[in-house]
């Protein structure tokens, strides 16, 4: 591993995607497969969720934190991003992540223990999903399971806000550029209606968002976003279905619908479903 690669690896800020996505591909030749080894060697990071309600904010941080999860674009904190995080919809009787409410058959999930604290099931659906991601990464050319992963044990912030959101809202990412700073709000009334499944889709939708952002230049959409998250979480890993998630991450749509099947095809024929088992 040369000064550049560690150098650029370590970094989290606003290019470190673009820099990982440079490196995962200089790794699919022979002479840079340490490289690979390295980012699949990555140690694991324990999420670990910290606790905030609304009587301990002051009057400003009320409002500031109130204007940024009502955004969807740019809250008032000058230099602050925020993005509409992920949201979760009511099938029958059960609610479910709103990335797999288009997907046929319907997920098959879990339901919530009533005995568990969020913290607890939280922790639980981390492990799970650094667990799946392996699957993916363990793919001899991956790229988006390891993205994801590296997002996972990065420096980003996770905050259980112990209150209701709007609109049924499960979490909210927020970053500032300026001063590095990158959280992930949970609302704890939302998602200790989760059954493991979805919880573990949310972990890997705000994980994948902070990819998105971290992307410079043409980001891929939220409609892709959801795409990968239910396609990682919902099927097990396969070449081909590892290279059509590396399309949409460069919002190559065209080209993987014609090459390998549209979404709902691959879905459909090519997806061992991990929730239907």
């Amino acid at each position: 591993m040369n000064t550049f690669s560690f150098a650029c690896l370590m970094k989290m800020g606003p290019r470190w995607v673009s820099c990982l996505v440079l490196l995962q591909l200089i790794s699919t030749v022979a002479w840079a497969q340490p490289v690979h080894r390295f980012l699949q060697d990555r140690p694991q990071k324990e999420l670990v969720l910290k606790s905030i309600n609304l009587k301990s904010m002051n009057p400003q941080q009320k409002k500031n934190f109130f204007d940024a999860v009502s955004s969807k674009s740019v809250s008032s904190l000058q230099g602050t991003e925020s993005s509409g995080g992920g949201s979760v919809v009511l099938k029958g009787d059960q609610w479910i992540l709103s990335d797999f409410s288009s997907i046929s058959p319907a997920v098959q999930d879990s339901r919530p223990e009533q005995n568990e604290t969020a913290q607890i099931r939280f922790s639980k659906s981390a492990d799970s999903l650094f667990s799946t991601l392996d699957g993916w990464k363990n793919l001899k050319y991956d790229l988006v399971g390891t993205l994801a992963s590296v997002a996972l044990s990065s420096s980003v912030q996770w905050t259980l806000a112990e209150f209701e959101s709007e609109a049924n809202l499960a979490a909210y990412y927020l970053s500032n550029r300026k001063i590095k700073k990158y959280e992930v709000v949970v609302f704890e009334p939302v998602i200790t209606r989760l059954g493991a499944t979805s919880l573990e889709g949310l972990l890997l939708h705000e994980s994948l968002r902070h990819v998105q952002l971290g992307l410079v230049g043409n980001h891929f959409g939220d409609q892709n976003l959801e795409k990968m998250t239910a396609m990682m979480i919902l099927c097990e890993p396969t070449s081909k279905l590892s290279f059509y998630l590396q399309s949409l991450l460069y919002n190559q749509n065209q080209w993987a619908d014609d090459t390998y099947g549209s979404f709902d095809e691959l879905m459909s024929s090519s997806c061992n479903r991990r929730d239907l088992k």
